[in-house]
């Protein structure tokens, strides 16, 4: 993402564009000649070197983003939203802004079309563990930016009223694209009629639409909207009450909205739908517009639950060089970061601990195989990328050996119940209770207070009963 940015600085930085384009066509072809080099083989070491077949096997099969084989269709539907956004707000920039626009565009296509040339097809190390793609993050940030840009300039960026027609209705609909962002790819399919709305009167100056359009769309996104919002809470804000004590009901501003970035783009926007513009309104107006995004804000800043307090101010704790109860790594059920921050331990098929995989072959064969002896031990998986079977360990002793006398065992496994073949298990008690919702509907929230922890040294010769 660096490299990203620099890019795009240097191309807005430069003074002339001549300079521009020899600066653009250079690294064009420097990237060109490295592609080049991988596709015909040509000995340069660690530039062109590719991934073999099974250190590639291991990284797909963690679901790694540094191929676009591995993104979902979400994750292209945000990359339609942002475009479309980037592109409805051209216009409305300076002439540095658009060129700052362009640079950044231009860039994130370039980016995915080296990804998808140099890690899927050629599989060359060197382009996969750049990971160019992260260039779209910084498209992100820009596009959102854009969209409070879009909305503010709808009452002064058109010319006439047919086009300012044209452009609320396109400036509503990417809205509402944007509220879906995350959650459904429908925001692509959104988000691109909203660039057409906005961009069909320059082509077509002579297609008309009623006035009224003008005041019917803000009730009608404002309605939608609502709808969006009460849809989702009815199902979301009785789950949250459920839980013991209700602890978990504060969460509900990170799920209602699909999190704290859509609930933020509804709270920005509102406003300006109904018309609340510092230039239209009164100062007490204001301040109480203020006040209520202020509260929103606030409300939505920290919804973390006790137990991810817990696990954080334990990371804080291990920073600091906090003594490690367990030398070794310990295997924990749906937990990444718990080992480092209760015991001060590595986890034992951590998809985190696993990431640099994509930077060392050792590790990534280290991890592949500490998958497979873990999708060995459970059959009934459900997303082996993310979730690896236990089952079998809580009620067998013979699994236990199994995993113990592998070839690299863990130094200990935390089981949520108490073996019953187990004598020598450590109870732990986890500092604050951690809550999970149900998997099937109407069933109670499981809570989770201690763990027994059995180290795999007694288990690597014969099982005990």
């Amino acid at each position: 993402m660096a490299i990203g940015r620099a890019a795009a600085a240097t191309f807005v930085l430069l003074p002339s564009d001549r300079m521009r384009w020899y600066a653009a066509a250079m690294g064009g072809l420097g990237v060109c000649a490295l592609l080049l080099g991988g596709w015909f083989g040509v000995p340069l070491g660690a530039l062109t070197a590719r991934f073999d077949a099974e250190w590639q096997r291991v990284l797909q099969d963690y679901g790694s983003l540094v191929f676009l084989s591995g993104w979902e269709p979400l994750d292209f539907a945000r990359l339609v939203l942002h475009l479309s956004t980037a592109a409805m707000a051209f216009r409305l920039l300076t002439i540095g802004g658009q060129r700052l626009l362009a640079a950044v565009v231009v860039m994130a296509c370039a980016s995915l079309a080296l990804t998808f040339v140099g890690a899927d097809s050629l599989q060359m190390v060197l382009i996969a563990q750049a990971q160019p793609w992260r260039v779209l993050w910084l498209l992100a940030f820009v596009s959102a930016v854009l969209l409070g840009v879009i909305l503010l300039s709808l009452n002064s960026s058109a010319s006439n009223a047919n086009e300012a027609a044209f452009r609320t209705v396109g400036a509503y609909a990417l809205l509402l694209a944007w509220c879906m962002a995350g959650t459904s790819t429908a925001a692509a399919t959104l988000s691109a009629l909203a660039a057409f709305l906005w961009w069909l009167p320059v082509f077509r100056p002579g297609l008309t639409v009623p006035t009224s359009i003008l005041r019917v769309a803000p009730v009608v996104t404002l309605v939608l909207l609502a709808l969006m919002v009460v849809a989702e809470a009815s199902v979301v804000l009785p789950l949250y009450a459920a839980s013991p004590g209700r602890e978990m009901l504060w969460s509900w501003p990170t799920w209602v909205l699909a999190g704290v970035p859509r609930f933020a783009v509804v709270c920005a926007v509102v406003p300006a739908l109904v018309g609340l513009w510092p230039a239209k309104t009164g100062p007490f107006l204001q301040w109480v517009t203020a006040a209520a995004l202020t509260m929103a804000l606030s409300f939505t800043l920290d919804s973390r639950s006790r137990y991810q307090r817990s696990v954080e101010r334990g990371l804080e704790q291990q920073a600091n060089q906090a003594p490690n109860l367990i030398s070794g790594p310990v295997l924990w059920p749906d937990g990444e970061l718990e080992p480092w921050a209760f015991l001060g331990s590595a986890g034992y098929g951590s998809i985190i601990q696993g990431t640099p995989r994509v930077f060392s072959r050792d590790l990534a064969m280290q991890w592949g195989a500490r998958r497979r002896q873990l999708l060995a031990l459970e059959a009934g998986v459900k997303d082996s990328r993310y979730r690896l079977g236990m089952e079998r360990l809580y009620h067998s002793p013979e699994a236990m050996q199994e995993l113990c006398s592998s070839d690299d065992p863990p130094a200990a496994v935390a089981l949520l119940n108490a073996p019953g073949w187990s004598q020598t298990s450590t109870r732990f008690e986890l500092p604050a209770p951690q809550f999970l919702p149900p998997q099937d509907p109407g069933k109670p929230w499981e809570v989770r207070s201690v763990v027994y922890l059995v180290a795999c040294s007694e288990w690597q010769t014969a099982p005990r009963r």
